[in-house]
């Protein structure tokens, strides 16, 4: 799993960088100190993170809820590998909603 981190500035020409522990970005892993940690610091620069499961990369939002900060896939720039371990249905996203009206 290649994550980078960028600006979710488009006015910013930002360098991306390397997320250094992608494990902590994983269901069992994501509430843990230091998961929330790193992405606090993320989230206080306003950064996105991208998955390189596809090309172009799945552009995921920090966003909190409750205690913890959490990532959002972009409604229709996040859709990830069905078999990346990051992927989830995307609601309203155009793959989901016309698999979910085929008969």
């Amino acid at each position: 799993m290649h994550i980078t981190v960028s600006s979710s500035d488009k006015n910013l020409d930002s360098e991306h960088h390397t997320f250094e522990q992608p494990s902590l970005l994983l269901k069992n892993r994501i509430k843990s100190p230091e998961a929330q940690s790193k992405l606090k610091i993320l989230r206080l620069s306003d950064s996105v993170l991208n998955c390189h499961c596809v090309s172009p990369p799945a552009t995921m939002y920090l966003r909190k809820r409750g205690d913890y900060i959490f990532m959002v896939n972009h409604y229709e720039h996040g859709q990830h590998l069905q078999n990346c371990p990051l992927y989830s249905d995307i609601k309203g996203c155009r793959e989901a909603v016309n698999r979910d009206i085929s008969p």
